[in-house]
């Protein structure tokens, strides 16, 4: 749980610094679980705002998504690719395992859940398989998840003044 803290982190809070951590968090796991790992990354210095919702989103997303790899697929291989316009971020996460038939999936709260978090920071989720690996392919417009704690903010605010005592009340 402790990940999720850390990837709102304020020091996060760019594009760049935001990858850059979940490709060292990424690389770990990896090891930990004995499976090579290629990443395919922007030099670009990237600068873009990244709310704190959307980066929560995009690494439970990316999370789930390892350890199904690493659960289910049986993959001695994975890659990593980030790809950066100024229009929308993909993260494609690729294995060389065996694959499965989605339509006989069953779906686990975190296979339901990961579509759910790309939506909520308008994103979108795509899983496309085969016999010789699965890749799933996050997407998401840059102009939407610089704005997301923003957006946040302003239900925070509204909740909060809404449900605020009155002076009388004290």
């Amino acid at each position: 749980m402790g990940e999720v803290f850390r990837a709102t982190d304020e020091q996060y809070s760019t594009l760049g610094a935001f990858l850059n951590w979940v490709q060292e968090k990424v690389q770990s796991f990896m090891q930990d679980v004995e499976m090579g790992l290629f990443i395919t990354a922007p030099t670009e210095e990237l600068d873009t705002t990244i709310g704190a919702e959307a980066r929560q989103n995009l690494w439970l997303v990316i999370k789930e998504t390892l350890n199904n790899m690493a659960k289910h697929s049986g993959a001695t291989q994975a890659s990593l690719a980030f790809k950066v316009s100024k229009d929308q971020v993909i993260i494609e996460i690729q294995d060389n395992g065996k694959g499965f038939d989605p339509d006989q999936l069953r779906k686990g709260r975190g296979m339901r859940n990961m579509p759910k978090r790309m939506k909520n920071i308008g994103g979108s989720f795509e899983i496309l398989t085969q016999s010789k690996g699965t890749l799933v392919k996050l997407s998401a417009p840059i102009n939407k998840i610089n704005q997301i704690d923003a957006v946040l903010f302003k239900r925070l605010v509204k909740l909060f003044t809404k449900n605020k005592p009155s002076n009388d009340e004290h």
